[in-house]
């Protein structure tokens, strides 16, 4: 894969039960902007090992945890300021 391909991945990119990764768009360094492939001959589908999954479902938890506990955090945080109102 080229590094703007990469860039330009997202989540639901990735098909985990089939263990595919759609290749469609890509960031560009000129613009600075996503951009879909050109040609259909660059769209394409990639499969990954299951090391390659599981590292992918791991980083996912761990996004998905961060991001609760971001969430708890303000609402904690905005919740002391209400109280103290």
């Amino acid at each position: 894969m080229r590094k703007g391909e990469i860039l330009g991945l997202q989540w639901k990119n990735i098909d985990f039960e089939r263990r595919t990764l759609s290749v469609n768009r890509y960031l560009s360094h000129i613009t600075k902007g996503l951009h879909e492939l050109k040609t259909s001959s660059r769209k394409r589908f990639l499969i990954f090992p299951d090391i390659t999954l599981m590292a992918l479902n791991d980083h996912l938890q761990k996004i998905s945890e961060e991001k609760s506990d971001m969430v708890k955090a303000i609402m904690t945080a905005i919740w002391s300021a209400v109280s103290e109102v």
